[in-house]
């Protein structure tokens, strides 16, 4: 497996999606995420975030970065096309 969540940064840079659309993006290739799940892709694969209970005072550490899997990453990439094309010929009307 590559580095898919780096590949995916450089996509999102280049065609600027925010996570709604990359959820579009995923389903216009048959796969449905979550918009967190669209945001943890982006983070680095050790971002993680320590929280307090207020409760108790437990220590939490969230693992916040998700690596994506080869289907994830090929899908991805299938809808990205998709959305592409679907965008541009928008645009030229």
């Amino acid at each position: 497996m590559g580095n898919h969540n780096q590949n995916f940064k450089w996509l999102k840079m280049a065609f600027e999606p925010d996570a709604n659309e990359i959820v579009e993006i995923m389903a216009l290739a048959g796969v449905t995420i979550s918009k967190t799940t669209a945001n943890r892709w982006g983070r680095g694969l050790s971002a993680s975030r320590t929280r307090i209970d207020r409760r108790d005072g437990e220590v939490f550490t969230d693992v916040r970065g998700k690596a994506i899997i080869d289907s994830e990453f090929d899908a991805f990439c299938k809808g990205l096309y998709l959305w592409s094309r679907q965008n541009s010929d928008e645009n030229e009307d």
